[in-house]
């Protein structure tokens, strides 16, 4: 349920690891020559106690100004990878609801393997791991920032197939990011003896 000619949208919580997801969308958004969209969420409901109280309003504005700083150093660095008009939006939903909203009008939904809220940085985090599963368009999460070393062009990409109509829309992306990246494809399938 890709949007043709939709904005690639990334998300960005001020973390590291997100900057790094804008970075890697920004290049992608020049690659396909597509607009880029980055969303920063606010979280607002993660601060109503019980759905009753709301937060007050001093918070909420330190929350907006909070994220209006982390959608401009998002923007300069999507400007520094030559996407200098990358459309940013601040969400009052919580960080997955918003992007999975957002991933309905997108080309591809960018994020980074961990934010703010992470337990360790071995384990994607819980939006990675929401968007993945409910995005309805294609999903890149970004792990750490070895795709800008020297050399990483000539790495493949990697799909795995398992005979199934969702495993040939995979292999269908994985053939046209190759493509559009000039790298090689890696297509790997496992199996078992047992179930």
């Amino acid at each position: 349920m890709t949007a043709a000619g939709g904005p690639i949208v990334t998300g960005v919580d001020g973390s590291a690891e997100s900057l790094d997801a804008v970075r890697w969308a920004a290049r992608t958004a020049r690659l396909r020559d597509a607009p880029l969209e980055i969303v920063h969420a606010l979280d607002v409901p993660a601060l109503v106690a019980g759905g009753v109280v709301p937060p007050p309003e001093e918070m909420v504005d330190a929350l907006r100004a909070r994220g209006r700083r982390a959608l401009r150093t998002a923007q300069e660095l999507a400007a520094a990878q030559g996407v200098p008009a990358a459309a940013a939006r601040l969400d009052p939903d919580r960080a997955a609801q918003a992007l999975i909203g957002a991933s309905r009008d997108a080309a591809l939904l960018v994020v980074g393997s961990a934010g703010h809220g992470r337990l360790t940085s071995l384990l994607a985090g819980s939006v990675a791991a929401a968007v993945g599963t409910h995005a309805r368009c294609d999903t890149a999460v970004v792990r750490g920032d070895s795709w800008d070393e020297p050399g990483a062009a000539a790495r493949p990409v990697v799909t795995g197939i398992d005979g199934s109509e969702a495993g040939a829309w995979v292999l269908a992306a994985a053939v046209a990011e190759a493509r559009a990246r000039q790298a090689p494809l890696v297509v790997l399938h496992a199996w078992a003896d047992s179930p």
